[in-house]
């Protein structure tokens, strides 16, 4: 007889949240003077296993050479998350995303609709050929130091699995 207890594994998807105000998912407005993280903190004492992250974004008018439709970036979007508290970069020091084209840097897949008069939604899924392990009091982020006020929307989901201990 096996002394191995086999461990319930359970999807998930979840929405980031403003740091500050976890019933806001939408990630449209002036960071420019402060930096805004939006994150998910494992609470529970479950471990989480991030295989990908899907960012949306909702825009009049098709995308162009900057980000969304016509933002200029200067700080750009950072991914990372903490491990026992040490922050490990996602996206590369110096190589934040700054317009459209960059997240094809990192391999993501991006799909483009145009829907409801002259609306446009990008798809961006980064898949972390693997995935990002949050333990206990761990988290995962997304930085965000520019104005996105210009844009309709823009929502960060995170997708993986879960194990109970």
């Amino acid at each position: 007889m096996s002394n191995l207890i086999e461990k319930k594994k359970t999807l998930f998807n979840i929405f980031l949240s403003d740091e500050d105000n976890k019933k806001n998912i939408s990630a449209v407005n002036d960071y420019s003077t402060e930096l805004k993280n939006f994150t998910f903190q494992n609470k529970t004492r479950k471990m989480f296993f991030v295989e990908t992250l899907t960012v949306i974004v909702e825009d009049n008018g098709g995308f162009d050479k900057k980000y969304a439709h016509g933002i200029e970036l200067t700080n750009g979007i950072e991914i990372k998350y903490t491990e026992k508290k040490s922050e490990k970069k996602i996206t590369y020091d110096g190589y934040p995303i700054k317009t459209n084209k960059d997240w094809f840097f990192y391999g993501c897949d991006i799909k483009r609709e145009s829907f409801e008069h002259g609306k446009w939604m990008m798809s961006i899924t980064f898949d972390f050929s693997g995935y990002v392990k949050l333990s206990f009091d761990d988290k995962f982020m997304i930085s965000l130091n520019d104005d996105f006020t210009k844009i309709e929307d823009q929502k960060f989901l995170i997708k993986g699995y879960m194990l109970d201990l």
